[in-house]
């Protein structure tokens, strides 16, 4: 999967505007091809740990592109958790991470 860069300081420019919890969003590519981002808001009781994607912003951004991967950022951690690692094989869906302590992106393949 390839993410164009404007895609990646979108990413890096959400997840900064809120520092203190996990940003979280999606990328899907649309019916012309373009790959695209889709900030959600996190839904999860404690944001600051943990981001959840409600399954109605995943199913209206489903209706609009094909969803490539999840994204969220980490505000303290380096890389993906182990927790990170269960989640993209068991949803099958691939995890784009963004460290904020880092400044670095990760990528989690789903298989």
């Amino acid at each position: 999967m390839k993410i164009p860069d404007k895609i990646y300081l979108e990413m890096k420019r959400f997840s900064e505007k809120s520092p203190k919890t996990e940003a979280c969003g999606l990328l899907y590519q649309g019916q012309d091809g373009e790959m695209s981002f889709k900030k959600c808001r996190n839904v999860h009781p404690e944001p600051q740990k943990y981001f959840e994607i409600s399954c109605k912003e995943y199913l209206d951004t489903s209706h609009i592109g094909d969803i490539k991967a999840a994204f969220h950022s980490h505000p303290e951690t380096d890389g993906p958790s182990a927790a990170d690692e269960r989640m993209s094989k068991k949803l099958e869906v691939p995890f784009i991470i963004y460290s904020l302590k880092k400044n670095k992106f990760y990528h989690l393949k789903c298989n």
